[in-house]
């Protein structure tokens, strides 16, 4: 695990760093500087700790977590669910238009391709790491509580550096990064769940994930969508935390 958080956190905070002190600067829409490529170092991490610890098989068991399509009514359900509230300001809102949906800080304005690029840096990045390592290690030994709050203890101040590269973070006031803190841990908790439920599909979660980002994290996020799927996620994750413990007592 050690060797997991220097590889995750160093490689990352390298790239991070360098950006604040020299003044750069991530927007939405604009694709340089960036600082997407480094949200990569959680699944080059886990690549390498898990080749060190179990070597090919252990790697191809990666692989087939990464492309097992667990998608069934529920998770089905869930990612289309939450992608929909992307698109509602597109619709409700005439100052936004759809061309915003794929203005994604650090991401060029490209559409689908900027959506696409999003997908593989921080979908893939990031899942094949916190929930493809981080969680999957934790889940044999924890509940699914305990476990969720690992990950977000070594997945929420791995965020640090953003708070002064990335222009929607460093819009965030004192109580406005406390609520931050909490959302990421309700996301941990309904992310986890979404792993453990899936059979193990970093695949499912990284389609969660994408949608939820698209429904909060673009330029076209505003307004009653993006407060009421940052609701449900929060509902959502305290109905799992309630329904976790009952089960242990049971």
């Amino acid at each position: 695990m050690w060797l997991f958080l220097v590889i995750t956190y160093g490689l990352a905070w390298i790239w991070w760093i360098y950006l604040a002190v020299t003044h750069s600067y991530v927007y939405p829409g604009i694709g340089w500087p960036t600082h997407l490529i480094a949200l990569m170092a959680p699944s080059i991490a886990a690549v390498v700790v898990i080749a060190r610890e179990s070597g090919r098989e252990g790697l191809r068991r990666l692989w087939k977590r990464t492309t097992l399509a667990s998608f069934n009514k529920v998770t089905t359900f869930l990612v289309v669910g939450t992608a929909i509230f992307a698109f509602i300001p597109v619709i409700t809102d005439s100052t936004i238009s759809l061309v915003d949906l794929g203005k994604y800080s650090g991401a060029p304005s490209k559409g689908l391709l900027a959506i696409l690029a999003v997908l593989f840096l921080n979908g893939f990045g990031e899942e094949i790491g916190w929930r493809g390592y981080v969680a999957e290690k934790y889940l044999s030994q924890y509940s699914l509580t305990r476990a969720a709050g690992i990950v977000w203890l070594v997945w929420a101040p791995w965020h640090i550096p953003l708070f002064f590269v990335v222009d929607t973070y460093r819009q965030m006031g004192p109580f406005m990064i406390v609520g931050w803190a909490v959302s990421i841990y309700f996301g941990s908790v309904v992310l986890t769940w979404l792993y453990k439920y899936s059979g193990g599909s970093i695949l499912v979660v990284v389609a969660w994930h994408i949608a939820y980002n698209l429904s909060v994290a673009t330029a076209a996020s505003k307004g009653f969508a993006t407060a009421t799927i940052s609701a449900l996620v929060i509902i959502g994750a305290i109905w799992i935390l309630r329904h976790d413990r009952t089960s242990k007592r049971g």
